[in-house]
């Protein structure tokens, strides 16, 4: 390899250091404005040895062959660490290489530190970088500790912190993740009061809610996953209850009512914790709605409606949340909520059947609205006739059977059910006397049912 080549290559290579990702970096968001990169550096060591060593590793190193970029890499990360931002994103790779094919304990742990102090080295010489700061190395350096060293949470908590709290939206959907995961931890193994994890949680939410709302973001979807995942890990944690939450937002509320965003994210909160009786639930509804009516915003209003027993206001609440729902699944759960207040408190026996058929098309294997029009049946009066009136428990239990067939989650309320209402059939002799009746044929039951069925007697 000529010096001319080496000198060349070099060229290519310091103009490509300034746009190389981290080893392991996720996709970035895209930005309004294009900011050049200026690497914060001392004067460059521009010996041939540094030149021909960053040639030798990074052109091994690209091409996975770690073992024979080790030695050039060495080098010029003793000798000129602050030439190119090269040494740290593929020295990365290479320390993490090496890691991987070492056995012996003691080696493995030099190499860890290592790996750790290659991210400070960078922050030392590369801090200032526009596309990757000292945040956002802080937050791959918290990685790769937790990847190593799960058990010691303490320090790559601190940085996580401060690569969340600095970076805000520009953070990684990972980082944000792993700093309430690691936040988590620390809360479970009692070395985080409760409030630092309600905290950090909190800080997470807003910066997640922000990105989901981009929808310009290229990785807009997985900041959404992120957003689900965290605040299942935040219900399941029983860190807050819905009397915490109410004493977290009582004030906030009030000081961020012109603030949309903020109130849906609140919403969400209580939504997710059942939280949805609470006054606090219900004022940060109304704010959103009064700024931008969404689904969340007019389901949490439904709810207070139906709180203060304004069934007729709460189902209009509730056909709007429909309306401007987007998911399929939360359209279902509308219209089954519609269907429980013509059910249970109207006693509108048709209206809540026609809301919980409306809920299936939606939801076709949700068991609670085959449930819902299984109850329906049973309370509906069909026939004058005491024997025939019957008839309605045995479409009840074919719904019932229906609602076990398709949702296994619900058996436990069919199975009551079909015991009940089974016990309402009418007795074998009933239907040998009645007319109309023969064990084992079709019937079609009266009244707005009209649904087709099987005599069946009581056992």
């Amino acid at each position: 390899m000529t010096k001319r080549f080496i000198q060349l290559s070099l060229c290519c290579i310091l103009a490509l250091s300034s746009t190389l990702p981290a080893f392991g970096a996720e996709k970035k968001k895209k930005k309004d404005k294009t900011q050049p990169v200026v690497e914060q550096a001392a004067e460059p060591v521009n010996t041939e040895e540094c030149q021909m060593n960053i040639s030798l590793f990074y052109e091994a190193a690209r091409h996975k062959n770690y073992a024979d970029a080790i030695a050039p890499w060495e080098d010029v990360y003793k000798n000129c660490p602050q030439l190119s931002k090269l040494i740290y994103t593929y020295g990365v790779r290479i320390v993490s290489w090496q890691i991987e094919q070492e056995n012996d304990e003691t080696k493995k742990t030099a190499l860890v530190d290592k790996l750790i102090k290659l991210h400070d080295d960078q922050i030392k010489y590369f801090g200032n970088d526009e596309r990757t700061p000292r945040a956002a190395i802080l937050g791959w350096k918290a990685y790769y500790a937790l990847l190593h060293r799960p058990n010691e949470t303490a320090e790559p908590y601190n940085w996580l912190k401060e690569c969340v709290n600095t970076l805000g939206t520009s953070a990684e959907p990972s980082f944000i993740q792993q700093y309430v995961a690691t936040s988590y931890t620390r809360y479970k193994e009692s070395q985080h009061d409760v409030n630092d994890f309600i905290s950090d949680y909190l800080i997470a939410s807003q910066i997640l809610s922000q990105n989901v709302a981009n929808t310009q973001l290229e990785n807009n979807a997985t900041y959404k996953e992120v957003q689900q995942g965290i605040d299942n890990l935040f219900v399941l944690s029983g860190a807050a209850n819905c009397e915490q939450l109410e004493s977290i937002y009582k004030d906030k509320v009030e000081e961020h009512k012109a603030d949309e965003q903020y109130l849906s994210t609140v919403i969400r909160f209580f939504k997710r914790l059942k939280c949805t009786e609470s006054a606090v639930f219900f004022a940060a509804s109304k704010y959103a709605h009064n700024i931008a009516p969404s689904y969340e915003s007019a389901n949490g209003l439904a709810a207070m409606y139906y709180k203060d027993g304004e069934y007729e206001k709460s189902i209009n609440m509730f056909i709007e949340a429909a309306k401007m729902a987007t998911e399929n699944e939360d359209k279902a759960e509308v219209y089954r909520n519609i269907a429980q207040i013509y059910m249970n408190n109207l006693k509108s026996y048709a209206k809540a059947n026609e809301y919980a058929q409306q809920s299936l098309t939606y939801s076709p294997n949700s068991g609670r609205a085959y449930i819902l029009i299984a109850m329906c049946y049973a309370n509906t009066t069909v026939s004058e006739d005491p024997i025939l009136n019957r008839s309605r428990y045995w479409v009840a239990v074919d719904m019932l059977q229906r609602a076990k067939s398709v949702d296994n989650t619900c058996s436990e309320d069919a199975n009551k059910l079909i015991h009940s209402y089974s016990a309402q059939f009418p007795k074998n002799d009933e239907i040998f006397m009645h007319p109309d009746l023969n064990l084992g044929d079709s019937y079609t039951v009266g009244s707005w049912i009209g649904r087709t069925t099987t005599v069946r007697a009581r056992n």
